[in-house]
């Protein structure tokens, strides 16, 4: 199908695809229908048109999805699919609403520089893999409520109108306790997780802001500093003594150590 062009609706769902499919710079003028479809083979829909609504809802795509460069005129939905192998939303316009709730994406996806002009959803939805959001545009509501991140999502130079909503949201593996010194600096940790920061002060969640920011400090002692410079010493001794201000129990422990043996001191004096 081409460079194809569906007037009417397009009616796939629950079709099964078995080998590979291609929808490039297809135009769907109308709505377009791919729910609970299994894309076997590698689902081409690069610079593909919907100009209206698309439904993607509980498909299953065994092979590589490469949606890259389309425009999605009309809602777009997502929701309770499966994404076996890489992804790819990069550059793609969203004008409308995006549902991607409870989406699993099992291995690497990526929404660079996509753009989304109206509320989106990823509430629940499961990174496996890396996850990149690198310099999208948000331009409102943005819910990632309950996702799960196996590893650092980089949302660099991310621009957003309204702060996403972060609650709830999980990063399972902290790159900066398995990774240790590098021969250079690895500065992409600790810049994703800065990223991360900026994005829950914008929204007021000093939960997180404050989560994200012991993280980037963790990651950049273990990936950029080494043992012989004094920030590496001073983030050290942040962590040990107060969990990066997040523990009151470290200190109050420290502290009681403290008076015992200043006590057991001056006792023996």
């Amino acid at each position: 199908c081409e460079y194809a062009s569906f007037e009417g609706i397009a009616w796939f769902d629950q079709t099964n695809f078995g080998k590979s499919s291609w929808f490039t710079q297809t135009t769907f003028i109308g709505t377009a229908r791919f729910s609970s479809v299994i894309f076997k083979d590698i689902a081409w829909f690069h610079q593909t048109i919907f100009q209206g609504h698309a439904y993607f809802h509980e498909a299953h795509f065994l092979g590589i999805a490469d949606f890259s460069s389309a425009i999605f005129k009309g809602s777009s939905g997502f929701s309770n699919s499966t994404f076996e192998l890489e992804s790819y939303f990069s550059s793609v316009l969203f004008a409308q609403n995006a549902w991607f709730r409870e989406v699993i994406f099992i291995e690497e996806t990526s929404f660079n520089s996509s753009v989304f002009a109206k509320l989106t959803n990823f509430s629940k939805a499961s990174f496996r893999s890396t996850a990149l959001f690198n310099s999208v545009q948000i331009k409102q509501g943005f819910d990632v409520t309950g996702a799960t991140f196996s590893k650092v999502p980089d949302f660099r130079q991310a621009h957003c109108a309204e702060a996403p909503l972060l609650d709830d949201i999980r990063i399972l593996s902290s790159i900066s306790m398995s990774v240790r010194h590098e021969k250079s600096p690895n500065y992409e940790i600790p810049a994703k997780y800065r990223a991360l920061k900026r994005l829950a002060i914008q929204g007021h969640d000093h939960e997180h802001e404050v989560e994200f920011f012991a993280e980037e400090l963790k990651a950049r002692r273990l990936m950029v500093d080494k043992p012989n410079t004094a920030s590496w010493w001073l983030s050290f001794l942040f962590e040990e003594l107060s969990d990066y201000g997040r523990s009151i129990v470290k200190p109050l422990i420290y502290w009681v150590g403290l008076v015992m043996l200043s006590a057991l001191l001056y006792i023996a004096s």
